[in-house]
């Protein structure tokens, strides 16, 4: 009891600072997060193309382009086929 009463000036000021220090890093990290997002989308657009005509395959997921065995561009002749492990 008696360190409350000598420390009520630290406390009250413990008690106030905690939340504002802790919602001021959670809003800069929240702020960060869009970029991050678009960095991520943006790079998924150079990685997921077709090897042999670069052509982005979108939202395909890569089950549906393996099940079709070849690019979806008509021009395109890449096939893609399931490689035997021996």
């Amino acid at each position: 009891m008696k360190f409350l009463k000598e420390n009520w000036v630290l406390i009250l000021f413990i008690a106030i600072c905690a939340p504002t220090i802790g919602i001021y890093l959670g809003a800069k990290q929240s702020a960060k997060v869009p970029q991050l997002l678009q960095d991520l989308a943006n790079q998924f657009k150079i990685d997921y193309v077709c090897p042999k005509c670069g052509t982005f395959l979108g939202e395909i997921p890569w089950e549906s382009l393996r099940k079709r065995k070849q690019c979806p561009v008509s021009s395109c002749k890449a096939k893609w086929v399931k490689e035997q492990v021996l």
